[in-house]
């Protein structure tokens, strides 16, 4: 068969460039057809031989190479250091570019406002991907050419897809690794090479090519049109039979075209040139014999190679066999390992960015993980805040869950980035388990988280068991970092107390309903406290506002390399302007629950200057430094805490708050004196105005910690403990037996206690023993059996009571005739169903006589328990409110469901316990919660989930906003309300919740500080990693007298002498001390201000140059001298 020359068997050069630019298609040369035709006509008249001729390809590799794959490597390598470039710009000027982006294309994880452009983007990607592949299949066929216009609508569809390839470049946030992905590869492959022969001038191109690849393309564009709505309109089913069908086209023609492509090439020069050994099978190599090998015990069997000895037949039988008891049980073993590491069975391994880090990672654990709930959420938005991201860069995070993780796992697809989600690895296990906690590096953990279940129907078994992972976890790797969220206890335990006597250190334990009751107390006296503290200790409130740090310093104001405190003429300050600033995007759903609460995440709030106020105080947060030699010392050793407050602000705006003095953190030591190399925290929206403040190369977290071991834990931590057990005793049963002697009350029990307390601890352990100090002996009686010791109380029956039978308090319809409101009567037909029982308890007529005469105070407290109370809870809430240093004590009234202990009934004074169900209105109003000044809404325990806990919840806000609203409008109390889950908070009425586009952190009821939910604390525990000083402060700020603080919380009204100046003034006043005295000075923390709508709000740290209105309240930390002060004045809030 003679061989035919090539130009009787290549496309002419013309041809080919004709087809790619439309320009016609012309014939091929009369002389090939004629020689074609001449050796076609020969070879059939030739006899037939048993030597088969060799291949020859029409289109060399060389020749391919250089178009397809050369050409298009180069240009992916160019744009790759461009890429590099432009990451390092976008990076620079972040939050602009980001507003850019959301607003016109949106990025991977939050879409654009509005996808008109990319769905209409992806429908012409998808049309013009089909066209394109037909076009290839037309292509593919001889005489392969194409349609006359094809070449234009090759250079427009290019046009179209380089647009796409920039657009998506830009919606991946500029990430250089995002052009490798493999639609970008294919836009590179089939873009660059039509553009290099348009451009070129020898217009050379064979008629292979890689357009099929774009069926890819049009698989992404089905799915870019699917995810932004475009599809919506479609049946769920039909959509998945059409997305089924796509994709199985585009896999035959993937595989088909790359298969077509590599035959019309032929071999590869250095494989066709490889030598043959002549058998049987006939000509075969190496490469063909592992082919045909594959293909037979695969069972695939193409029958082009068959073995003709007998004995290669016999061992090919054997290897069939063998090969399909191969695969069977390879396919089976990798099913099981993807099943096993899709349960979380697997191992965690470090990635490559954590091994080129000195930093360990995270483990969190605990019965909370498994479920992925609000805790555990906020407190991974928290480790992963995209603040963090770059420095010091986010850590890797292990979840170690006892049960399925199918929910978090299906949560953290919902609601965290790509990027985020390939930082947490979920795993399934045991803390109890040695292996469990080697599959987790437990010995490389840098931070061990341990979360109860907020949810447990047994709190208190639920913190012992939480305590017992500890112990199990510091058994076999004592080096660990712990971090033991507790709920709190039960009746029967105090679980801080507990962690804490058995060896876990206080600063590493957080008690959450401890914290809760001290927030709800001191907001009782602080309002607005809830966001204030939230604000300081998250840093996912720091998004709230533009990432500007100019937007509110005109007029003047001191800057990060300024020095001067100035002032704007305005009476409202220079946050009229920073309102004009804030634009805003709509709520998305990676925003909503990843916490980025920018200012481009709710609906645009030109006009609303209290969203932009609260926006800027949110920026603020705790930070710390080791002070270094300031020009303030001018060669002496140490300077006054107020002076150094006062300069700190004037020279940098920054409010320093508290010093580690000895190991311990110290709230605003007013007047005590500062050195050098001391820890401080401070409150400022900028960390970068510290570097002239800090000692130079020293890391505060590290001396902060470093201080903490060496002063409180030093020497015999075992002997300490034990000591201070024995200490806390003793002053228990003082305590209780001198307010029993007070009281006239038991005074032979307390007579007993003291003798007790006298002799010394007692000799046998008794469960007893912590409720007897704190509730009283008489309420609880020990009985030993088999199983141990057994706790009883005495508890009164549940018993109805009827306001006509009890003397002193007024008939329940006179008060509501009083009242005067339509509503109000409506309520109560609708809630009183049937008279109470004739008997009534002498104990319950003595509360309700009790909450009648404090009814009658302005200062009176109302606190509304929903579900089981948490009486150690309900007991920190009730100290806080009966600290020493407040200048007077509040009454109290709590309404709960079940019937309290007698003891705790007679512990405090000034406290009313009534019982009865939270939604009768009788009860409600007996409570006081038409007459109080503050209403306080508890959630308590026994709830199986977040929904059936806010069920009643709901309802008693829609109760109780109602009754505000129809009997006590227009001077509302002041409410607060918790809350287990944040979805919880939409079902409220309208009346208590305002709904808008606004994330749950902007709206109105947590702006004014009458919301509180676990999501929120759960961000305070994930910045416990980045700042080690977490608990200490959160505590220091809600419960005070724990920590022994000489400073606390206070809300006072603007002092006459600072109506419409500027807050500096008031800052440096107050700091140096007020009319010349030394001994009454505070720092103010923010402002409590009351917007046009009548709505109150929280400004933390507000600008120095922002005016203080005369009905704004003043937040602050001082002294009890400087309650005691304000209080005299009539200047302090609820203190009559």
């Amino acid at each position: 068969k003679p061989p035919r020359e090539n130009a009787t068997r290549r496309r002419s050069v013309g041809g080919s460039l004709a087809a790619i630019t439309g320009m016609g298609s012309p014939s091929p040369p009369d002389g090939a057809v004629s020689a074609s035709s001449a050796s076609s006509s020969s070879s059939t008249a030739l006899p037939a031989t048993n030597e088969e001729q060799p291949f020859e390809p029409e289109v060399s590799w060389p020749e391919f190479s250089a178009v397809f794959l050369v050409q298009p490597a180069l240009v992916q390598i160019a744009i790759f250091l461009l890429a590099i470039v432009l990451r390092r710009i976008y990076e620079a000027g972040h939050k602009s570019y980001e507003e850019c982006l959301l607003r016109c294309i949106g990025t991977e994880d939050r879409p654009p406002r509005s996808a008109r452009f990319l769905i209409r983007l992806g429908v012409a990607e998808f049309l013009l991907s089909a066209i394109s592949v037909g076009f290839w299949v037309q292509q593919m066929t001889p005489p392969h050419e194409l349609p006359k216009h094809a070449g234009r609508f090759e250079v427009m569809s290019c046009a179209i897809f380089t647009l796409s390839y920039i657009v998506n470049f830009f919606r991946a946030e500029l990430v250089p690794a995002s052009i490798w992905h493999p639609s970008a590869l294919v836009d590179v492959v089939t873009v660059v090479p039509v553009v290099m022969l348009t451009c070129s001038s020898e217009q050379q191109q064979e008629w292979p090519s890689l357009m099929y690849l774009r069926s890819y393309r049009l698989l992404q564009a089905w799915s870019l049109i699917q995810e932004h709505g475009g599809l919506s309109w479609v049946p769920e089913f039909a959509l998945a039979v059409a997305t089924m069908i796509l994709r199985t086209l585009v896999l035959l023609v993937s595989m088909g075209g790359t298969v077509f492509v590599l035959e019309v090439l032929g071999e590869l020069p250095s494989i066709r040139s490889a030598p043959t050994t002549h058998t049987a099978m006939g000509d075969l190599s190496f490469v063909q014999m592992l082919y045909w090998i594959m293909t037979t015990i695969s069972t695939v069997g193409y029958g082009d190679y068959t073995p003709k000895t007998a004995l290669s037949q016999l061992f090919v039988s054997l290897f069939i066999v063998s090969g399909v008891a191969f695969f069977s049980v390879e396919t089976r073993r990798l099913m099981e390992l993807s099943r096993t590491l899709d349960q979380g069975r697997g191992q965690f391994y470090h990635s490559a960015i954590q091994r080129r880090s000195d930093r360990g990672h995270i483990v969190i654990l605990g019965r909370a993980v498994g479920d992925g709930g609000a805790l555990v959420e906020k407190l991974l938005e928290e480790l992963l805040h995209p603040d963090y991201e770059e420095s010091p860069g986010w850590p890797e995070v292990v979840l170690l869950s006892e049960g399925p993780i199918d929910t978090v796992r299906e949560r953290l697809r919902q609601h965290f980035p790509s990027r985020a989600r390939r930082r947490v690895t979920l795993l399934v296990g045991s803390a109890l388990v040695a292996a469990d906690l080697q599959r987790v590096l437990m010995d490389e953990c840098d931070l061990l988280y341990v979360l109860p279940d907020m949810l447990s129907e047994d709190i208190g078994l639920e913190d012992r068991r939480s305590i017992s992972r500890v112990f199990a976890v510091k058994r076999y790797f004592p080096r660990v970092r712990v971090r033991l969220v507790l709920c709190g206890g039960s009746l029967w335990t105090d679980s801080k107390h507990l962690a804490t006597s058995v060896g876990v250190k206080p600063e590493r334990v957080l008690s959450v309903n401890d914290l809760k009751a001290g927030i709800f107390a001191t907001s009782c006296r602080v309002h607005g406290f809830m966001p204030l503290l939230v604000n300081l200790l998250s840093c996912a409130s720091r998004d709230l506002a533009q990432d500007e740090t100019q937007v509110n310093r005109a007029g003047g104001q001191q800057t990060p390399s300024g020095s001067e405190v100035g002032r704007s003429p305005s009476t409202r300050g220079s946050l009229a302007a920073a309102a004009h600033l804030t634009k805003a995007t709509p709520r998305t759903l990676y925003e909503d629950s990843y916490s980025r609460l920018s200012p481009q995440t709710a609906v645009s709030d030109a006009d609303d200057q209290a969203l932009a106020e609260y926006k800027t105080g949110a920026r603020n947060k705790i930070f710390g430094f080791v002070l270094g030699d300031i020009a303030l010392f001018k060669g002496g050793s140490s300077v006054a805490f107020k002076d150094l407050v006062a300069w700190a602000f004037k020279e940098h705006g920054v409010i320093i708050l508290a010093v580690q003095r000895q190991g311990a953190l110290v709230l605003a030591p007013m007047h005590s004196k500062c050195v050098l190399d001391e820890v401080f925290l401070c409150i400022t929206e900028d960390v970068n105005r510290l570097a002239s403040m800090s000692r130079s190369g020293a890391d505060w977290r590290q001396v902060f910690v470093a201080n903490r071991e060496r002063y409180l834990y030093g020497g015999d931590y075992a002997s300490r403990i034990g000591n201070n057990m024995l200490q806390s005793l003793e002053d228990r049963v003082a305590s209780t037996s001198a307010a029993r002697l007070e009281d006239g009350m038991h005074r032979d029990e307390a007579a007993l206690w003291k003798a007790t307390s006298a002799q010394g601890p007692p000799k046998t352990l008794r469960p007893s023993l912590q409720l007897e100090g704190m509730l009283g002996r008489e309420s609880v009686r020990s009985n030993t059996t088999l199983r141990g010791t057994i706790i009883q109380r005495d508890l009164l029956p549940v018993m109805a009571v009827s306001e006509r039978e009890v003397s002193g308090i007024e008939a329940f319809p006179d008060t509501m005739s009083e009242m005067g409101s339509d509503r109000g009567r409506e309520w109560r037909r609708m809630s009183l169903c049937s008279d109470p029982p004739p008997e009534i308890m002498a104990e319950d007529a003595a509360q309700l006589t009790k909450a009648a005469e404090f009814r009658k105070c302005e200062n009176c407290i109302t606190l509304l328990v929903v579900g089981t109370p948490l009486w150690p809870a309900l007991v920190t809430f009730t100290q806080a409110l009966r600290g020493a240093h407040l200048p007077s004590v509040a009454p109290l009234i709590l309404l709960i469901d079940q019937q309290a202990p007698s003891a705790f009934i007679h512990a405090f004074d000034r406290m009313a316990v009534l019982t009865g169900s939270t939604l009768q209105v009788d009860n409600l109003v007996n409570a006081g919660v038409l007459e109080s000044c503050c209403v306080l809404v508890l959630a308590g325990e026994g709830m199986s989930s977040s929904e059936d806990a806010d069920t009643d919840m709901v309802l008693l806000v829609g109760l109780l906003e109602h009754l505000f609203h129809g009997v006590r409008e227009p001077y509302p109390p002041f409410v607060m309300y918790e809350f287990r889950a944040d979805s919880s908070v939409s079902l409220v009425p309208e009346v208590f919740q305002h709904h808008t586009d606004h994330p749950l952190p902007l709206q109105p009821c947590y702006r004014r500080g009458s919301l509180i939910t676990n999501a929120f604390l759960g961000s305070i525990v994930g910045n416990m990693y980045y700042m080690p000083a977490t608990i200490e402060i959160a505590e220091a700020l809600s419960l005070p007298q724990r920590g022994k603080h000489a400073s606390f919380c206070w809300q006072t009204e603007v002092p006459p002498y600072s109506f419409n100046e500027p807050f500096a003034d008031l800052v440096l006043k107050s700091v140096v001390g007020w009319d010349g005295s030394e001994l009454l000075s505070a720092i103010p923390l923010g402002l409590y201000r009351l917007s046009d709508e009548d709505v109150r709000y929280v400004v933390t740290n507000p600008p120095g140059d922002t005016i203080v209105r005369p009905d704004d309240l003043v937040i602050w930390v001082g002294d009890a001298y400087f309650g005691k002060v304000m209080s005299e004045q009539g200047l302090l809030l609820n203190s009559f």
